[in-house]
């Protein structure tokens, strides 16, 4: 899998989460599930970017 496809991947999971999250009707509990769910692959994809970044400098 190259970087491209984790990035789209982790971006649709994302997606997911925050849908699911807006759809959410069934509490507190739940939405905070998918609250995190989100910032999670939200800090997953920065971290691709990131890790992409250094890789460019050390180029």
């Amino acid at each position: 899998m190259n970087k491209q496809e984790v990035l789209a991947e982790l971006q649709k999971k994302y997606d997911e989460a925050i849908e699911a999250q807006e759809k959410c009707l069934v509490g507190f509990d739940m939405w905070q599930v998918y609250e995190n769910r989100a910032i999670a692959y939200s800090n997953a994809i920065s971290i691709v970017h990131h890790l992409d970044e250094k890789v460019m400098v050390r180029k």
